[in-house]
């Protein structure tokens, strides 16, 4: 799906003194239709998986997140993928706090735990009951895309599908 050769082109503007983050945002099963290819590059800082929307998460959580945890090499940070309101594989705070972060914070390239619904987060607080339990990582938040990643994106898909408009 040509995700693998944007990683690998974003990666060589690493070597040009830019940087930024590497990310992914996988489905639950492994391997990823469509990133799979990408993560076994090895050059994603994070690896966001989306432990939602998926019914059989539920009872296998501690299967796959070690599933996760070996499958991306070490120097990839994994994320827990949460949902933050009711629905499908919903974890309730004092169930993450108390059982499952625990066992994930185990895994030497945990990383935290990524929320999926803004408005479900404000709706039940749930970042605010889990952040004082989730470890901090040095991830930089940045509210606007950068110049440089802007235009590697553009040349990484030029590149790919020299063809296409964008």
């Amino acid at each position: 799906m040509y995700w693998e050769d944007l990683v690998k082109e974003l990666d060589a503007l690493l070597h040009e003194n830019q940087y930024f983050y590497l990310s992914a945002a996988p489905h639950l099963f492994i391997p990823d239709y469509y990133l799979d290819k990408a993560i076994k590059t090895g050059l994603l800082d994070y690896v966001f998986v989306r432990f939602y929307d998926k019914p059989a998460c539920q009872g296998s959580l501690f299967s796959l997140w070690d599933d996760w945890t070996s499958y991306v090499l070490p120097n990839n940070t994994v994320f827990l993928g949460l949902k933050a309101a009711p629905g499908d594989c919903y974890i309730p705070p004092w169930f993450l706090i108390d059982v499952v972060l625990p066992y994930v914070k185990q895994a030497s390239n945990y990383g935290g735990v990524m929320l999926w619904g803004r408005a479900g987060d404000v709706q039940n607080n749930y970042s605010d009951e889990i952040k004082d339990y989730v470890p901090k990582d040095a991830l930089r938040f940045v509210t606007a895309v950068s110049d440089a990643i802007y235009e590697g994106v553009c040349a990484a898909f030029h590149h790919i599908l020299p063809n296409k408009l964008f």
